[in-house]
């Protein structure tokens, strides 16, 4: 559940006891009637209106009646900002916007109010995500340096934020920048049962992406390696193992691709449509690099009937495949119009920017060997828009320009 301003009060501990009683009895005449407290109402009240109830017996008896632990009943206004902070931490995936951003703020400002610091590492965190929640990667990347800061002695956060900052930077093609981060997070772990499997996990499983894309593909595997050891579910081990898959692809042992993504196939459920569709359009790209085009694309068909159509992500990555093998079968039919179309749409979310760049130049490489002048002028419009979305995110426009110097030599060569 998300929280907004109006859900995040520091209660005394008269106001949280009252809370607690009007969320099991209609009133508190009932509650007295129901329990037998041995108090009056009018006394009850009074009790209710003090900032820090006086009367321990009170408290106590409280506690029993409600079945509510006494440091769950009664929380200081430092536990209770905790508490705000966490839901929003195990939460952030809900949280992306301004409205959203004014609840983590208010929160931060609380923290201040109440000189309670501990937190703050979480909050910076938590406004990091939901910047990146809303494609605003330059405050995205200020927040989770921030909070990266205020966690240096805490190895737990300082690992996963790093890791995190990593991945903003992985997402956005900025390598350098990725590893440098998810370096200085795999160099925390002196110890890896002090630091939770999952943190793990993705730390290797961004390593093991980072090294597949800039082809150091010894290091790929050993990251994936480690990644599938600390993988706590099946769709993280399956992903995984799909992942050192496309590393074989890389090195061109197309035998073992295809073995470790039927690997993957096996380790999801059977109802895992989502996984099961990237696996099959992961089989569709080998097949379609050792050139049996047919069989390639009755995968690609399979990946994309399986594909949830809100995956704006998955369906531009699996129509760019399809496109690719209509293309060297010398066809092109309404697949490749829509690749077009969704190249702009997708610009518009959060997703992997190497699909997008893979899908513009499918489409340049297409208009320039058909010397079709009508695409060239499409892409060419729709380039230009996506640098104007874009103009704080440096190196993805650096790659959107270098396509559209393409497509202009191209045109007026």
């Amino acid at each position: 559940m998300k929280l907004t301003i109006g859900d995040i009060k520091i209660l005394s501990e008269g106001k949280q006891a009252k809370r607690s009683i009007l969320n099991k009895y209609a009133s508190i005449e009932e509650f007295v009637e129901a329990t037998a407290i041995n108090n009056s109402v009018s006394s009850i009240n009074t009790y209710l209106k003090q900032k820090e109830i006086a009367n321990k017996t009170f408290k106590l008896r409280l506690v029993s009646l409600l079945n509510i632990s006494y440091d769950r009943l009664f929380m200081s206004p430092e536990e209770q900002l905790a508490a705000y902070v966490d839901s929003i931490y195990s939460n952030i995936k809900e949280y992306s916007g301004d409205v959203d951003l004014e609840s983590i703020r208010y929160i931060k400002n609380k923290c201040n109010d109440f000189n309670f610091k501990s937190c703050l590492s979480k909050i910076y965190w938590c406004m990091g995500q939901c910047h990146f929640n809303s494609r605003s990667t330059e405050l995205a990347v200020e927040y989770l340096k921030e909070a990266i800061g205020l966690s240096k002695y805490n190895f737990g956060y300082y690992i996963k934020f790093c890791s995190d900052l990593g991945l903003v930077y992985l997402l956005n093609n900025e390598y350098e920048k990725s590893r440098l981060y998810l370096m200085k997070a795999e160099s925390k772990i002196v110890n890896v049962d002090t630091v939770d499997s999952n943190t793990l996990f993705r730390l290797y499983y961004r390593l093991g992406i980072l090294n597949n894309n800039t082809h150091e593909l010894k290091l790929a595997h050993e990251a994936f390696d480690k990644a599938i050891s600390y993988a706590s579910n099946v769709v993280d081990k399956g992903s995984a193992i799909a992942n050192k898959g496309m590393a074989y692809k890389k090195q061109q042992i197309y035998d073992k691709a295809i073995e470790y993504y039927m690997l993957a196939l096996k380790s999801f459920d059977l109802e895992d449509k989502t996984n099961q569709a990237i696996i099959y359009n992961n089989i569709a790209t080998v097949l379609k690099d050792f050139g049996n085009y047919y069989c390639a694309l009755k995968y690609a068909e399979l990946a994309i009937s399986l594909c949830n159509m809100e995956n704006k992500g998955d369906r531009l990555t699996f129509l760019t495949t399809y496109v690719q093998i209509k293309l060297m079968l010398n066809e092109v039919d309404d697949s490749f119009y829509e690749l077009i179309e969704m190249i702009l749409e997708i610009d518009k979310t959060t997703v992997y920017k190497k699909f997008v760049i893979e899908a513009i130049q499918t489409v340049v490489n297409y208009g320039k060997e058909k010397g079709n002048k009508d695409v060239l002028l499409k892409i060419k419009d729709i380039l230009k828009q996506i640098i104007d979305n874009n103009d704080h995110d440096i190196e993805y426009i650096k790659d959107i320009k270098l396509s559209l110097y393409d497509v202009y030599e191209l045109l007026y060569e």
